[in-house]
């Protein structure tokens, strides 16, 4: 387990999160949000009885599930993305995570990781001046008929 176990919270150190760190406000909505939300279905006669423990428990492997998601991507507990080893392999939109397959890290990209800052901004031609209308009081200076 890592050093900062004592101060993370419980509901992170019993699914034994990697990836995630949720702090404590989330983690009292996961659990007890769940825990409340089966509460108010059940009296309300949505969903049986029993799904004031299946909520939460299903609430737990979905982060769970999204925790293993995010170590399989390369994502640190910091929520940057990992280094991709130099052999090029890794996650297969390691150039979206601002890494090349190569391994450099977008800034050693030119422009800076923008794939498309070199094209030029094609422009619309400028609309052709309309002529201005004829004032009323003037006259009008169309011929009379």
């Amino acid at each position: 387990m890592s050093d900062d176990g004592g101060r993370r919270p419980l509901y992170a150190r019993v699914l034994r999160l990697r990836y995630l760190r949720p702090g404590g406000a989330l983690c009292f909505l996961f659990f007890e949000g769940a825990a409340i939300l089966g509460v108010l279905l059940s009296l309300a006669e949505l969903t049986p009885w029993w799904s004031v423990a299946v909520l939460p428990a299903t609430v737990a492997v979905m982060v769970k599930v999204n925790d293993m998601v995010a170590g399989a991507l390369g994502y640190r507990a910091s929520g940057e993305p990992a280094a991709v080893p130099m052999g090029g392999a890794g996650p297969a939109r390691s150039g979206a995570l601002g890494y090349r397959a190569s391994g450099e890290p977008a800034a050693a990209m030119g422009n800076a990781g923008r794939p498309h800052a070199d094209v030029p901004r094609q422009t619309r031609p400028a609309a052709p001046e309309a002529p201005a209308p004829a004032d009323p009081r003037r006259g009008s200076k169309l011929p009379r008929p």
